[in-house]
């Protein structure tokens, strides 16, 4: 990780379009301040490359978000020469990309989070590229080499980050490798429930267990009507978070004697000849009708009891998100009308007459309660 200690970019490259130069810049005035309005527009080899620029305060500096990638500063002569002939002073850090994939994310972090710690590289300086979502300067990029000794971290840890890495927020992979990057120094950091930044963690991983637990409940199959020995159902889900692939082995325990096909818009679950396999995403796909779908809406209408509906219950159990994809909650508007006359009349057909046994049970009571006479 190189640092050099010249140059300056302009704010003027805000307009400025074409790929996202991956380097992150500090640069001050005379008087070591930030210093954004006196900035000179001084090289458009700059801005040829620069896209999103993004000014953030943080303490005394001010940082733009555009980074270099480590190994990659010297292979852009033109940038460099145009961030070295600028005239104020600037440190350019180079930074190390880490290309986390859609299917194998959680082994792919671990992984990244393992070789990272071991080359002591900071937080700060790592830019994590999920699914090649963030366009990159250079074509190649820096390989950490393995561990050469195990690296090590308490147990609720690598729970923790077994699951938060599903969760859809781009910068999950930066707030556990910084928690990472603390336990180092602090261990006991995973019992601490006032820390800001693992109760954030903990608030992902709440979100991305009850997202697992609405796809188990709300995936709803359709007869493919496939010929061969096996049935075969397909079915499409739209999870809040990335949820498909850690909830698949469940649909296969679940499912075992069946093939079946669950489509999601990140990840395809494939379950063929009792094999699982893991596909990227796609769109919708076209359905077959299915006759079952009539027999389930009767069945759903037939044990609805009116007398317990509470509508905020109901969409906070079933988000109405998932309606679109679940055939039954197309009768929920009409069970929910009119509920009080319903209850009503429920109440005035109920039985009057106890039946025969409870009369037994009621008589043997009441002997039961009388007091024995016992001889002084």
């Amino acid at each position: 990780m190189g640092v050099a200690e010249q140059g300056f970019v302009s704010s003027e490259c805000e307009q400025s379009i074409a790929g996202i130069v991956v380097a992150r810049i500090r640069f001050w005035n005379e008087n070591r301040r930030p210093d954004i309005a006196n900035a000179a527009a001084s090289n458009a080899a700059v801005r040829s490359f620069v896209a999103a620029w993004d000014f953030t305060k943080k303490g005394p500096t001010v940082y733009c978000g555009i980074r270099v990638d480590a190994g990659g500063f010297n292979r852009c002569s033109e940038f460099e020469a145009a961030i070295c002939a600028a005239p104020k002073a600037v440190a350019v850090v180079l930074m190390q990309t880490v290309m986390i994939p859609m299917i194998g994310t959680d082994t792919a972090w671990r992984d990244a989070a393992r070789r990272l710690m071991s080359a002591q590289i900071k937080p700060e300086d790592v830019i994590w590229d999920f699914n090649g979502q963030t366009p990159q300067l250079f074509e190649d990029i820096e390989v950490l080499t393995a561990p050469r000794r195990p690296v090590k971290v308490s147990k609720e840890f690598v729970e923790l980050a077994n699951v938060v890495v599903w969760h859809k927020d781009p910068q999950r992979f930066a707030r556990l490798y910084a928690l990472f990057w603390r336990l180092k120094d602090t261990p006991s950091l995973m019992s601490d429930s006032t820390d800001a930044d693992l109760a954030k963690l903990r608030q992902m991983e709440k979100a991305v267990r009850r997202c697992q637990h609405k796809m188990k409940a709300f995936v709803r199959f359709r007869d493919l009507r496939a010929a061969g020995p096996r049935r075969s159902f397909g079915s499409w889900f739209e999870p809040t978070h990335h949820t498909m692939e850690p909830t698949a082995q469940f649909f296969a325990r679940r499912f075992s004697d069946m093939d079946w096909l669950i489509v999601t818009p990140s990840v395809t679950a494939k379950f063929t000849d009792a094999k699982l396999s893991l596909h990227p995403g796609d769109e919708k796909p076209e359905l077959p009708e299915d006759g079952a779908e009539v027999l389930w809406g009767t069945y759903f209408c037939n044990i609805f009891n009116p007398a317990r509906v509470k509508i905020s219950a109901i969409t906070s159990e079933m988000p109405k998100k998932y309606w679109k994809n679940m055939p039954e909650t197309q009768f929920i508007p009409g069970l929910i009308v009119d509920v009080e006359n319903k209850v009503r009349k429920m109440q005035e057909v109920a039985l009057t007459l106890p039946p025969k046994r409870v009369k037994e049970i009621q008589a043997h009571l009441i002997e039961s309660d009388q007091p024995s006479s016992k001889r002084i």
